[in-house]
């Protein structure tokens, strides 16, 4: 069964001490269907435009009721760009992986995700 993965929303939180920003995170939520043992999910990202990238892994939330009398699976994933210097721009992608290794992904209809905090 082929899996479908869609981005829930998103938002960010920063600490800075003295004007400068000594961390940055974007959490991201989103939506697997169908429910299925043996998923995994998470997020890859970057703040450099593609030039280095990170794996982020999902955590499961919860499986939520949906509109067609299913379920659908929650998912969170956290992206820290550590010391970085104000605006980060984070560029991602979502992927699950089915029981079996096989990977589908959301990546905005190949424009991948944008936010900048």
């Amino acid at each position: 069964m082929m899996e479908i993965i869609w981005r829930i929303d998103d938002s960010a939180s920063w600490y800075a001490k003295h004007g400068y920003r000594e961390w940055t995170v974007l959490e991201v939520k989103f939506g697997v269907w169908p429910v299925l043992p043996g998923h995994q999910a998470g997020i890859v990202w970057t703040v450099d435009g593609w030039q280095t990238i990170q794996w982020t892994a999902a955590l499961w939330l919860h499986n939520a009721p949906n509109p067609y009398g299913g379920h659908d699976e929650i998912w969170k994933a956290a992206m820290n760009a550590g010391l970085a210097p104000a605006p980060v721009h984070f560029w991602y992608a979502l992927y699950v992986e089915d029981g079996h290794g096989g990977r589908r992904w959301d990546n905005n209809r190949g424009w991948n995700y944008q936010h900048v905090v």
